[in-house]
């Protein structure tokens, strides 16, 4: 599992897993909610961009459709209401731990309903899907890519071309969304011309460079 491997990382050990690194693993698990060290970074960045005053907290109630679109999750209107029902939050601001929750919260509710339109297109019931049910697929997750990309996303996840079951499809969803759509060629091309105008090489370029960069 990417996500255990990701924690153990964080943990100096060697090759076994001793009661004080079990306990350490467990402490990391529970404070990402599960997530890989990325995703937790990725979800703590779309709450800051969004707790606008900087209280440390966002009304998640009135942007909750907002904030998963921008993290690149799908959601609809009745995600997003069962969503806030579940995790008991209607109008009230919410901490980043409980931001992080909800998240957890969400990734269920989206790995079910991608399950299930999966599905509906899987017409011999077989757990496969063909090329073309896999864009629709993507499609129905609001989501464009181009043939191109998604070929190149199959190749680099060891995938065969002629069916994908929904384990395989999973894979190259998360893949998508580490690359934010691009592919590998496109996404270097952009670090690339980021850290030519990245002057001060802190991470980050002027706004004035943005048109030359762009």
């Amino acid at each position: 599992n990417r996500r255990v491997s990701d924690i153990l990382k964080g943990i100096k050990h060697k090759d076994g897993v001793s009661m004080q690194v079990y306990l350490k693993f467990i402490e990391l698990l529970v404070n990402r909610e599960g997530f890989s060290k990325a995703e937790a970074r990725a979800i703590e960045r779309a709450f800051r961009k969004f707790d606008r005053d900087n209280t440390g907290g966002i009304q998640v109630a009135n942007e909750i459709k907002l904030i998963i679109h921008w993290l690149g999750f799908y959601i609809d209107s009745q995600m997003s209401r069962k969503l806030l029902e579940d995790a008991s939050v209607h109008s009230g601001v919410v901490t980043l731990s409980a931001f992080m929750r909800l998240m957890r919260s969400h990734r269920a509710t989206e790995y079910a309903h991608t399950r299930e339109l999966f599905q509906r297109l899987d017409e011999n019931n077989d757990g496969l899907i063909a090329p073309r049910d896999l864009c629709l697929l993507f499609k129905k997750l609001g989501l464009c890519v181009l043939p191109e990309t998604l070929a190149e996303l199959v190749e680099d996840c060891q995938l065969p071309h002629q069916e994908f079951s929904f384990t395989g499809f999973w894979k190259v969803l998360q893949l998508l969304r580490h690359r934010d759509g691009f592919s590998s060629s496109d996404l270097k091309a952009i670090t690339d011309t980021f850290r030519r105008f990245d002057h001060s090489h802190r991470g980050e370029m002027t706004t004035r460079s943005v048109p030359n960069a762009l």
